[in-house]
């Protein structure tokens, strides 16, 4: 038991010294990557439910987005960011099929994305996300 507890203590203590610098591109997939990468996204389904393809202005040009509507009264709007691999041109029809029981959705690309002019890139993603969520509140 004294030996586990040591070695514990040890983890903890050298968990603190460590310290990595990563870019901050080495987790975003804009499509660039992907084609360099040869990575090739599935398929999506068909949209089940009446969606508005929209461009909403931001600082780094705009941004590709789809509205989509369940149809039921007073459903509550879930703004969809996406992770890395998202696209709504070959994920919107599954996603929205997913957030269909709970509301409607408004999905997006980020920017170097799909339908989202702009670099891929920590600034820009955040002026995206503030123009989508100003437009989901209005």
């Amino acid at each position: 038991m004294h030996r586990r507890l040591t070695i514990l203590a040890a983890a903890v203590l050298l968990s603190g010294c460590l310290s990595m610098n990563v870019p901050e591109d080495a987790f975003f997939y804009p499509d660039t990557r992907l084609a360099a990468e040869k990575i090739t996204l599935p398929a999506d389904i068909p949209m089940g439910f009446e969606a508005d393809v929209l461009s909403l202005p931001y600082s780094g040009g705009a941004v590709g987005v789809t509205r989509v509507r369940t149809g039921r009264a007073g459903a509550p709007l879930i703004l969809f960011c996406g992770g890395n691999l998202f696209r709504r041109s070959a994920g919107a029809g599954k996603t929205a099929a997913k957030l269909a029981p709970f509301g409607d959705a408004l999905m997006f690309d980020y920017p170097g994305y799909g339908d989202t002019a702009g670099q891929a890139d920590y600034a820009n993603f955040m002026a995206a996300g503030t123009a989508v969520a100003d437009a989901a509140r209005a």
